[in-house]
């Protein structure tokens, strides 16, 4: 048993060095041996699979992470219950996957349902901060921007109180709250939370995608402001510091690479804005990611290939993206206004 858990924390290091298909190896030969020696249902067993599930996730192979996340829950549920601590991380972790994907419906159930037991219990602890945070991200992604920023300014005093103003935790939920803050169109308080979580986080050790993220967040603040060679060489450093780190297969550098595809694109560069929506689109495609996500890099690449003179693939393109939008699970309709109006300005029929 214990070289079978060896094994399976190998094969996470392995993961985290972006050795992918060794460490699927290993997870392989770890679930095996455990299986066979204690069963299927035992916590030892389980263990392996919330590691692999985590290294999944990671890579960004999220329609496995889900399953493996969703065989994680169910397992401790039906050993420990639902009040179990392993039972309701498995949980919360399995509604990051599913809003990563886009089953933002389901993913907003779980954490509303995991704060409101943590409320009727009194629980005040770093938990209920973890489950505010997730909520109050899920929130904004369905653009109910108050109800977001109160979830986020919640847990982010719930984690000071409980673990300081320095963690990685509290500034993690600080950059999500000023990205919150910055798309109700609070640009001051966003860019003082962002610099503040900034700061913090990239000098926190390990925190490389939340320090990039953070960085991806304040790009975004200062091309609001008008500082938009700042916020391309921003976006530019988040993109390198993560291929350097995950390599160039990494999944996070679509949100940067997205970005950077308009403010190419507004600088009069369409070649380079055109190569940074098309690879932002091939790893939206690649992992899976949330149709929104997906159509909204498609979208990007329509105008920057417009932009470039290529005006029946840029018409392709953004056909597209309406499409994609049509998977989506919330509310896109502006969105949607926004490329039929593109559309027709062009003389382009709607389907």
């Amino acid at each position: 048993m214990d070289f079978a858990l060896t094994e399976s924390y190998l094969a996470s290091v392995e993961a985290r060095l972006g050795l992918v298909d060794v460490a699927d190896r290993r997870f392989e030969r770890a679930r095996k041996m455990l299986t066979e020696t204690l069963g299927p249902a035992h916590p030892e067993s389980i263990t392996v699979i919330g590691r692999q599930a985590h290294a999944a996730y990671s890579h960004g192979r999220l329609a496995e992470a889900e399953r493996l996340m969703r065989e994680e829950f169910e397992s401790y549920r039906t050993i420990y219950g639902d009040d179990d601590l392993r039972t309701r991380t498995a949980l919360g972790n399995l509604g990051a996957a599913l809003a990563m994907r886009g089953k933002h419906g389901e993913a907003l159930d779980i954490f509303a349902a995991q704060v409101s037991a943590f409320e009727a219990r009194a629980d005040r602890g770093v938990e209920l901060a973890q489950s505010l945070q997730n909520l109050g991200s899920e929130m904004y992604e369905l653009r109910r921007w108050s109800d977001a920023i109160a979830r986020l300014s919640d847990a982010e005093r719930l984690y000071v109180s409980t673990l300081g103003t320095t963690h990685l935790r509290t500034a993690q939920a600080s950059a999500e709250l000023g990205h919150a803050l910055f798309l109700a169109g609070n640009i001051t308080a966003a860019e003082s939370h962002l610099r503040a979580a900034c700061r913090t986080l990239d000098k926190s050790e390990g925190a490389i995608v939340e320090s990039a993220m953070c960085q991806y967040y304040l790009g975004k603040v200062l091309h609001a402001r008008g500082r938009t060679s700042d916020a391309i060489r921003i976006e530019a450093e988040v993109v390198a510091k993560l291929d350097s780190r995950l390599g160039a297969s990494n999944w996070f550098a679509a949100y940067p690479l997205t970005v950077l595809a308009r403010l190419y694109r507004e600088k009069g560069l369409p070649l380079e804005s055109i190569a940074a929506a098309e690879r932002a689109v091939a790893l939206r495609i690649r992992f899976d990611i949330a149709p929104e996500k997906l159509a909204e890099s498609r979208f990007e690449l329509a105008r920057a290939q417009a932009a470039g003179g290529r005006e029946e693939e840029a018409n392709r393109t953004a056909l597209q993206s309406l499409a994609d939008y049509g998977r989506a699970d919330k509310e896109a309709r502006e969105a949607i206004v926004e490329i039929e109006r593109w559309l027709k300005r062009r003389g382009q029929s709607l389907p």
